[in-house]
């Protein structure tokens, strides 16, 4: 039988209201621990080289800096480091949730909204990292002429080493549907609208698979042969880059690299908070908080049109190619990720990029880049901008 939803939408609207308000008294706290069911507190300490390269090899990226040990050690950094951005996931989630504190409200769904990292330094294999965190609150983002009300909810983590000293400071965004609910027809999302899954020529493919073949020729890959600060030119665009048709094993090895602790039988339940969580109508079980990313019938239920891709892909593609433009002598200063629009299973995404200024400041030599992932419509999903120190022939 349907679940019954006896609030009027009046009564729902001062439910949401009042959710803001008890959130924001929250300002400031630590928000994430493992006393805190369904949050995300640290999962991990160390960083090891395997811890790298298993997140790399699963996210698409062969770069011998962040894969081959051998070659890390004969680079200018003397040692495996990890890729900068996405990666820090394995140690923390960057966007977590205080949510089981103040429990949810029907109609929420909480999608990952992008990050901004801020490093003061490699983060190199060996070091032991711990976390400071605080929430900076909730905000309602006005929406024109959509069938929902959009929260951004942020919180910021500091990343320090056994000295604690900061390596990298991470400001992240959950964006939060408020979607009153109301019955709506299988595959139809008030947020999305409907969906269905793209369809790929043989030439498409055949096309698609000759990009894969020179990627891991190493082709789109500066690497070693440094580039100069001098030689970087206002406006010239970087390689761009394929990835998809995005199917389950995508999503299964994004998993994998996480560094997450999903949990099998009882562990896996003392991650569900039937708060904020949904069931699976056929099997009447609560359901694991990412279940809309692998299975497609519970997407429908969570309100979604087809399994949503993991949001951090995106961050991990735009930051490869400023790497792989770049090359190894590089140090990436800041990056920051917005996600504009969900990716969904079976989409086909090209990311691009383009240096868009470079100038000199506090003595070094810096590029500002500008890149976003786009998917098989032209639809830009992920914008995002990095700062990048480069070498200088002065230096």
């Amino acid at each position: 039988m349907a679940e019954v939803f006896d609030l009027t939408r009046e009564e729902w609207n001062k439910q949401v209201d009042d959710y803001i308000a008890d959130m924001n008294t929250m300002i400031g706290d630590v928000v994430a621990s493992p006393e805190i069911q369904g949050s995300w507190p640290q999962n991990n300490e160390d960083i090891t080289f395997e811890a790298v390269r298993c997140w790399n090899f699963n996210i698409g990226n062969n770069d011998p800096l962040y894969n081959d040990r051998a070659y890390a050690e004969n680079s200018c950094w003397g040692g495996p480091i990890a890729s900068p951005g996405r990666f820090l996931n394995y140690v923390a989630e960057g966007a977590f949730l205080p949510t089981e504190r103040n429990g949810i409200i029907k109609g929420m769904n909480h999608m990952y909204g992008g990050t901004t990292y801020e490093y003061k330094d490699v983060l190199r294999c060996g070091t032991r990292l711990h976390i400071k965190d605080e929430f900076l609150g909730v905000q309602e983002k006005k929406v024109q002429n959509k069938p929902y009300r959009m929260l951004i909810e942020t919180g910021r983590r500091h990343f320090l080493d056994e000295n604690d000293r900061e390596i990298v400071t991470v400001t992240a965004n959950t964006v939060i549907t408020c979607v009153y609910p109301e019955k709506r027809e299988e595959g139809d999302s008030a947020v999305f609208g409907k969906k269905v899954k793209p369809f790929y020529s043989d030439e498409q493919l055949d096309a698609l698979h000759k990009h894969y073949e020179d990627y891991l020729a190493g082709k789109f890959r500066r690497g070693a042969n440094i580039r100069y600060w001098e030689d970087v030119c206002e406006g010239e665009e970087l390689p761009y880059l394929m990835k998809g048709p995005l199917d389950i094993v995508d999503q299964a090895s994004f998993m994998c690299a996480s560094g997450y602790r999903f949990g099998c039988g009882a562990t896996k339940w003392s991650m569900v908070s039937p708060r904020r969580n949904v069931k699976d109508p056929e099997t009447n079980e609560w359901t694991y908080p990412v279940v809309f990313h692998i299975s497609e019938r519970m997407s429908h239920v969570m309100g979604y049109p087809l399994a949503t891709i993991f949001g951090g892909f995106g961050e991990a593609w735009t930051s490869e190619i400023v790497t792989n433009w770049a090359g190894d002598h590089a140090f990436v200063k800041f990056l920051t990720h917005q996600m504009r629009r969900a990716c969904f299973e079976g989409d086909l995404i090209t990311v691009k990029g383009h240096v868009v200024r470079k100038y000199v400041e506090n003595g070094e030599h810096l590029v500002d880049i500008e890149m976003w992932t786009e998917n098989q419509d032209g639809v830009i999903l992920v914008p995002s901008k990095a700062t990048v120190r480069l070498i200088s022939r002065e230096e």
